[in-house]
């Protein structure tokens, strides 16, 4: 599957003071467009639904964050930790995700279009109620994370832990679930969301056993 990739400007804004950036962001209603944050390490910091587009966010920890409301379009995030963040509301499109730190974060009802994660590590992240199409998910770590009445549609996954994941009322038709390590994985009693997924032979068997089957 290909996922269009961000294509971002050759002439970026470093920013050096993020916290300067966002009270001149939220005083004259700016955006962040072709920016690049950078060795930014900040707590607990209020982005207040800023747009962000066009740019990089690098080697920056940002953790225990407000990113609710805010939009990301053609935009990469690489080795930053982004754990424990707010990304409740958020709207993503054109995104790469790399090699960052998204621990205990929350994507409630975020909606995710054409983005990828590229060796990350998302452990016990909320993506409920979220719509994720076109998306991509690579050298990953996604155990224990919700992902409950959610619509996915067009996902890749490459070799990803979804070790004691939830997916509660959220379809997985379609979804190739062979490139991935489910052990504990939790749906609805009746496994309906499993109904349309492909699984290979041991993942047939674990999830047989959940739904009260007998192999022989």
């Amino acid at each position: 599957m290909q996922i269009k990739q961000p294509i971002i400007p050759g002439n970026l804004k470093n920013i050096s003071d993020i916290t300067e950036e966002l009270q001149f962001s939220m005083e004259y209603e700016t955006d962040f467009d072709s920016v690049r944050i950078s060795k930014a390490h900040e707590e607990e910091l209020s982005f207040g639904g800023v747009y962000i587009k066009n740019s990089t966010i690098e080697n920056s920890r940002l953790t225990n964050s407000d990113f609710s409301d805010c939009t990301f379009i053609n935009v990469i995030i690489k080795g930053c930790d982004l754990s424990n963040c707010n990304f409740n509301n958020t709207y993503f499109k054109n995104c790469l995700i790399i090699s960052s730190k998204l621990v205990g974060s929350s994507f409630k009802n975020t909606v995710q279009l054409e983005t990828a994660y590229d060796n990350c590590n998302a452990e016990l992240t909320d993506y409920n109620e979220s719509k994720l199409k076109n998306i991509q998910l690579i050298d990953s770590d996604f155990s224990s994370a919700l992902i409950c009445q959610s619509e996915i549609k067009n996902i890749e996954l490459k070799n990803v832990k979804l070790v004691n994941s939830t997916f509660f009322k959220t379809p997985l038709k379609d979804v190739n679930l062979t490139d991935c390590i489910i052990d504990g994985l939790i749906v609805s009693d009746n496994g309906a969301e499993l109904r349309g997924a492909t699984v290979d032979v041991y993942q047939a068997a674990m999830f047989a056993k959940l739904l009260g089957l007998n192999i022989e």
